[in-house]
C-alpha cells in the first residue's frame, strides 16, 4: 500500500520528501502539478515510485471527471480537502493495484495526449494568424 499525506500548502513551511501539488480551487480543481500554486494541497510520499504512482492516479481522477459531482461553489468551484482525501482513498482501494501495474503506460499515454493537444492548439493559433495575414493582404488598410 502507498504511504502518503495530504495537507494544505503553506509557502512558509516547505514539506520534506517527495511531493507534488493538487489545485484545490478554480476551473482546474483537482489537477496535479509539479510546482506549488495559490490554493493548492501538497501530497507527500516516502519514495519516488509512490510519488509517480500517486501523481498518475490524481491525474487520472482529474481527467476522468470523477471530481465534477463533488465541486462546490457558485462562482469559484472548489472541493473540500476531506472530500478529496475520501475520493483518493476510494480510488486507491478500488483500482489501485490494477492501476499501479499499468501506471507507467497510462502516464506515458496521457503525456503524449497532452503533447498532441498542445501541438494542435499551436497549429490552430498559426492558422488563425495565416487567415488574418491573408485577409489583410487583400483588404484596404
Amino acid at each position: 500500500m502507498v504511504n502518503y499525506t495530504i495537507s494544505t500548502f503553506n509557502a512558509e513551511k516547505l514539506p520534506e520528501g517527495f511531493r507534488f501539488y493538487i489545485l484545490s480551487r478554480g476551473a482546474n480543481t483537482g489537477r496535479p502539478s509539479h510546482g506549488p500554486n495559490t490554493n493548492c494541497w501538497v501530497i507527500r510520499c516516502n519514495t519516488v515510485e509512490d510519488r509517480a504512482f500517486l501523481y498518475a492516479m490524481c491525474n487520472a481522477i482529474y481527467h476522468a471527471g470523477i471530481l465534477q459531482p463533488y465541486l462546490n461553489g457558485s462562482v469559484i468551484p472548489f472541493i473540500p480537502l476531506h472530500r478529496y482525501k475520501g475520493i483518493l482513498r476510494t480510488q486507491l482501494h478500488t483500482c489501485g493495484n490494477e492501476f499501479k501495474a499499468k501506471a507507467g503506460e497510462i502516464n506515458r499515454t496521457l503525456l503524449s495526449i497532452e503533447d498532441m493537444i498542445s501541438k494542435q492548439a499551436r497549429q490552430k493559433e498559426l492558422l488563425e494568424d495565416m487567415r488574418v495575414v491573408l485577409l489583410r493582404k487583400y483588404m484596404a488598410a
